[in-house]
């Protein structure tokens, strides 16, 4: 997409979120007066962002009235197109100021290498910008609701605390390769729905996470297995999350079965 009309898409989303923040001023959209946004931003971009020692970092700030916080790179996050978040809190104008500069740095990159595959990936502007238009109205007169997720207490305060924790990490933490192990219990009846067809799903979230899952008999427990998940601190954690996701989906899928044959 072209400069100017991401820059239409920042505007809107940046009046989406002040709608937001007005009807429910929660700690996920604001702070202390201030709008709150992350963006994820190809390594490339970042690294005009910040510029020589911080400078332009620094100016950006200066200029826009805005706080700039640069995360590090997730520890698997290889090459300039790999994204780091970027997160940003300031009033509107300011976002948009942020915004418009982070669009100026990552579409210098239009030509590279790396710039159509994420483009047109789920993280790229292509991506970025279907979703928001979605959520946008399409009368002109104001916008959607905002995303179930939004709606939900418990989804923002899981993701608060999710967000608070990994902000105290340290980077020793996060660099941390060395193998850890998680367990979780699933009813027997669910295994095939929590595995997937031909383990498809499990191997789904290994390749996704970069961890080995494994399926074990419990000794004297028929009624259950145990699935251990192993490999560095964050993958293990975030496979948990996902298997987590395909063991409600198999409460679900076994509730409705159940249901429609009485």
């Amino acid at each position: 997409e072209s400069e100017e009309a991401l820059r239409n898409v920042v505007h809107r989303v940046v009046e989406f979120l002040q709608e937001i923040a007005e009807r429910d001023p929660s700690d996920s959209v604001c702070y202390e007066g201030q709008l709150k946004l992350g963006a994820l931003v190809p390594r490339a971009a970042v690294a005009g962002l910040i510029g020589r020692k911080g400078a332009a970092i620094r100016q950006l700030c200066e200029e826009s009235g805005a706080e700039v916080k640069v995360r590090d790179p997730l520890p698997n996050a290889t090459g300039p197109g790999a994204v780091q978040k970027v997160d940003i809190r300031g009033q509107a104008s300011a976002l948009e100021h942020v915004l418009r500069d982070i669009i100026h740095h990552v579409q210098q990159g239009n030509g590279e290498v790396w710039f159509p595959a994420y483009a047109s990936s789920p993280l790229g502007p292509a991506g970025r910008s279907g979703a928001i238009e979605k959520q946008v109205s399409s009368n002109g007169s104001g916008y959607s609701q905002a995303p179930q997720i939004e709606k939900s207490s418990a989804a923002r305060a899981g993701r608060e605390l999710i967000d608070r924790v990994m902000d105290g990490l340290p980077p020793s933490v996060m660099e941390e390769t060395r193998g850890f192990a998680m367990n979780c219990v699933v009813p027997t009846r669910l295994v095939g729905h929590v595995m997937g067809r031909g383990g498809s799903g499990v191997q789904e979230v290994q390749n996704t996470t970069k961890t080995r899952i494994m399926l074990r008999e419990i000794p004297g427990d028929q009624d259950n297995r145990s699935i251990n998940i192993a490999g560095p601190i964050l993958n293990v954690c975030s496979a948990y999350i996902l298997m987590m996701k395909r063991y409600l989906d198999a409460e679900k899928f076994d509730a409705r079965d159940k249901s429609d044959s009485r």
